[in-house]
């Protein structure tokens, strides 16, 4: 990611992944903690089904609109940082 100041808090981010990774697959903790280096199968739970769980809760918290296009950044939450930086 690019060195400048993101365009959105990365806690409330993190928050936002977290919270529909768990919704997603019923559980109360994940795996291991969500960082911002976190990706696809890290934690677990970040597999192909909770994929869209994070993408759709991402696009509400952020007030955006889903685009099937989008969906390629969202296998890491590096990649969902750079997204919203650049849509925001």
């Amino acid at each position: 990611m690019n060195a400048m100041a993101d365009k959105f808090d990365k806690a409330e981010l993190l928050d936002v992944i977290s919270g529909a990774l768990l919704t997603a697959t019923n559980k109360s903790a994940l795996s291991e903690p969500l960082t911002p280096a976190s990706g696809m199968r890290t934690p677990a739970e970040w597999d192909s089904l909770s994929f869209v769980h994070v993408f759709l809760a991402v696009h509400e918290a952020f007030g955006l609109e889903p685009e099937d296009d989008d969906a390629i950044q969202f296998t890491s939450v590096d990649g969902i940082s750079e997204f919203l930086n650049a849509v925001l």
